[in-house]
């Protein structure tokens, strides 16, 4: 494409970061809410939230790239720059999102929590 990264790139990345960092937020809430309100274990949680939270987040972030393709189309420089970050930037975060983090959050928060349970039965 051969934009240089400008202002312009800058602020098409922060657009980004913003609905990654949704995205993110929706899928940890939902993953919490399973294993505090439903009892499910961590691993579980994150298997169902990746299943379960998988086709909002990918129309979300579907929808949202291909309606930046016009202005990728239109090969000016300012709004070019600003719909290649947030297309490209778009569907890289949602297979991200969806396929990492909720793997992430089932070894980390999983871990940790089992850690914690060990340490208060280990105490009493």
């Amino acid at each position: 494409m051969n934009y240089p990264f400008s202002f312009t790139a800058f602020v098409g990345i922060m657009v980004l970061v913003g609905i990654v960092v949704r995205n993110g937020i929706i899928l940890i809430d939902y993953a919490s809410q399973l294993v505090h309100k439903h009892g499910m274990s961590y691993e579980e949680a994150g298997l169902a939230t990746g299943k379960r939270r998988m086709r909002p987040i990918f129309l979300t972030s579907s929808a949202a790239a291909v309606g930046v393709i016009p202005m990728i189309l239109k090969r000016l420089v300012l709004v070019g720059m600003v719909g290649t970050v947030i297309c490209f930037g778009l569907l890289t975060g949602m297979a991200l999102t969806l396929l990492v983090l909720p793997v992430l959050y089932w070894k980390s928060i999983g871990r940790s929590e089992e850690r914690k349970s060990a340490k208060a039965l280990k105490n009493d």
